[in-house]
């Protein structure tokens, strides 16, 4: 009986450090941002007719 709930914890600790890696992993496939856009870019909305 010991040996069956070591077996179940061996495997759910297993299964928990892949579960946490994944993510990790698919996060270092990501390209960089080569350029973060400004708040001075945004073309500013009419606030009246004459514009």
């Amino acid at each position: 009986m010991l040996n069956n709930q070591v077996q179940k914890l061996a495997w759910m600790t297993a299964l928990a450090v892949v579960w946490v890696n994944v993510p990790v992993l698919a996060e270092d496939n990501q390209k960089p941002i080569s350029k973060i856009s400004q708040l001075s870019d945004i073309e500013k909305p009419a606030t009246n007719i004459q514009q």
